[in-house]
């Protein structure tokens, strides 16, 4: 059975997400994970420290976006 709703087509976002790892500061402190996010359509960049931060950032950002249709 055919309905007369519109079909809703999934939306996609893709963002560039780079990792990287710095020297540990001192020979007893283990080396750090950098992280930053860029949209390849604005090229913001943003950075982060740790993914809990990533995470956050991600969290927001999808709620913002959650009513926007482009």
């Amino acid at each position: 059975m055919e309905t007369d709703l519109p079909k809703r087509l999934p939306r996609y976002r893709q963002m560039i997400l780079t990792l990287w790892q710095e020297d540990a500061r001192s020979q007893t402190s283990q080396p750090r994970w950098r992280l930053s996010l860029q949209n390849p359509h604005t090229a913001e960049r943003t950075g982060f420290q740790q993914v809990e931060e990533l995470a956050a950032f991600l969290q927001a950002w999808m709620e913002e976006q959650g009513g926007k249709r482009e």
